[in-house]
């Protein structure tokens, strides 16, 4: 589909009472993106691969750790994969109710394990992963200094700027001293993965106005902030030290960026900076 064409359906639907359902309906039965392609599930594992090696950085064993996702979203792959590694007791989050068991079913089957869950109860029991809607990532209401760990894949990139900091300061409170927060953050246009003739980078070449009139909406907000400005965000919560890993484009992509109307927002930043794909960020909460 056309990226222009799905934006401004998305816009229209976001106006409406029962949006997040009818996306979701879209995405399993129209277009068919769910369940989630092997491809994606392959990157979800490998994005808990990078949470446990980002873990393993602290001093706790994984055998009496709590540990806290916020954005959890419809299947809980990267969950499923950290109780797999040896994750005892998970608290996941979501604004809005998302998770469908179907879904988690689903990751469970491709995960090999013989276990079908048919209500959250059954989840926790069978898991250790406890799910939570409503809640609002800013301000939990969980207890100061109550986890161990926290993460998140593939879900800053849809938070406004404006919503960064207060989530990273509140991620800061509920790490006990020494603690770790490890998130990967997909940095490219999203528009891309439905329409394969735009680049990873096309939304550098609007202004923020016509990006958020036109193309932004509830039901798929991009944030478009670059790897450094999450960093710099992370430092401004307290965090300290802070490491990232970026993934850069292929030379192809490269090439065509630099061939590409730049909005000035970013005709003003350095070019590597806007060169890559995704990022590892993993920080710790000073003792």
């Amino acid at each position: 589909m056309n990226w222009k064409t799905k934006a401004r359906i998305q816009k229209v639907m976001s106006g409406l009472q029962l949006s997040g359902k009818l996306n979701y309906f879209l995405q399993r039965y129209i277009n068919r993106s769910l369940p989630m392609s092997m491809e994606v599930f392959d990157q979800k594992h490998f994005a808990a691969k990078q949470h446990l090696q980002a873990f393993a950085h602290g001093e706790d064993s994984k055998e009496d750790v709590i540990v806290y996702e916020f954005g959890g979203g419809y299947d809980l792959a990267v969950p499923l994969a950290l109780w797999e590694g040896g994750v005892p007791q998970q608290i996941v989050t979501d604004l809005n109710p998302l998770l469908k068991l179907e879904l988690v079913n689903d990751v469970l089957d491709r995960r090999g394990v013989e276990l079908q869950v048919k209500n959250i109860a059954e989840l926790t029991a069978n898991t250790g992963i406890e799910y939570h809607t409503n809640i609002d990532a800013r301000k939990t209401g969980f207890e100061t200094a109550s986890f161990d760990y926290i993460h998140s894949t593939d879900t800053l990139e849809h938070i406004p700027k404006a919503d960064i900091l207060p989530i990273l300061q509140e991620c800061y409170r509920l790490l006990k001293a020494g603690g770790i927060i490890s998130c990967i953050i997909d940095l490219q246009d999203h528009y891309q993965y439905t329409d394969k003739s735009i680049s990873p980078f096309n939304f550098y070449q609007y202004s923020w106005k016509e990006w958020d009139v036109k193309y932004n909406n509830n039901l798929h907000y991009q944030n478009r902030l670059l790897a450094n400005e999450y960093y710099t965000q992370f430092a401004l919560a307290g965090f300290a030290p802070i490491q990232m890993r970026v993934t850069k484009a292929d030379s192809t992509v490269i090439e065509g960026l630099k061939a590409m109307p730049l909005d000035a927002h970013y005709a003003n930043k350095p070019f590597d900076d806007l060169c890559n794909l995704r990022c590892h960020i993993w920080a710790e909460k000073p003792d």
